[in-house]
């Protein structure tokens, strides 16, 4: 009799399992590099922000992303367009607001993550002042092939950014120290970037364009901030 009431209960679950409806799926896209695109389907994620957390997981190898950038970081940035067929039958990519995640998503939707690129860098434009980054070896020798000419970054941040995005391959988990080649009783001396010299960086530049075309900043990563 027991074995008549399992057997009984067993096929009504199993029936009420494929009257249930299955858990919804989205699929979700990047682009790398090349733009080419690459997909995951997902079950539907319960947030906006669990969205992007599997998103990066499954395909954020794909990303073009500085390599420096922590995923934390690209998280903070990144954000989702939203597939939609117009009424003139195009495929329109729009921007998704967090805040209408529930609303909007549902069974077979197409989603794209994207990183939004970071503010560039800001860089001066008076009078055309340039600064050439040199990657400074031991005993402060210069290697002249691992060196670079911009305009000069308006702020010491902006140059230390600059820096350690040109050179992160030299010092991938290490910071750098900026120094800058300047006149000093007479003889050229690589001179460290200190408070002060960050408070008043422009001003720092005065004398050196008054003789110079352009300003040598060197960037040291032996002698660590």
């Amino acid at each position: 009799m027991t074995s008549i009431l399992d057997e009984n209960l067993t096929r009504d679950l199993r029936k009420i399992r494929s009257l249930r409806p299955t858990s919804g799926k989205v699929l979700i896209s990047v682009a790398d590099k090349d733009l080419v695109h690459h997909h995951v389907v997902v079950p539907v994620p319960r947030s906006y922000e669990a969205a992007k957390s599997v998103a990066f997981d499954a395909l954020g190898h794909h990303l073009s992303v500085s390599p420096i950038s922590t995923r934390n970081s690209l998280l903070e940035e990144a954000f989702f367009n939203y597939a939609l067929l117009s009424s003139a039958g195009d495929v329109v990519w729009s921007r998704l607001p967090p805040g209408f995640w529930t609303d909007v998503i549902g069974d077979g939707d197409e989603l794209r993550l994207l990183i939004q690129p970071p503010a560039p860098l800001d860089w001066t434009r008076d009078g055309g002042r340039l600064a050439k980054f040199l990657l400074l070896e031991p005993e402060e020798s210069v290697a002249e092939s691992e060196s670079v000419i911009i305009p000069l970054p308006r702020s010491y941040e902006d140059a230390r950014r600059f820096a350690l995005t040109t050179f992160y391959k030299r010092y991938p988990t290490r910071g750098v120290n900026l120094r800058i080649r300047k006149h000093v009783g007479g003889s050229p001396k690589w001179v460290t970037v200190d408070s002060r010299l960050e408070r008043d960086w422009l001003g720092y530049f005065d004398d050196i364009f008054k003789t110079e075309t352009y300003a040598e900043i060197g960037v040291d990563g032996n002698r660590l901030l």
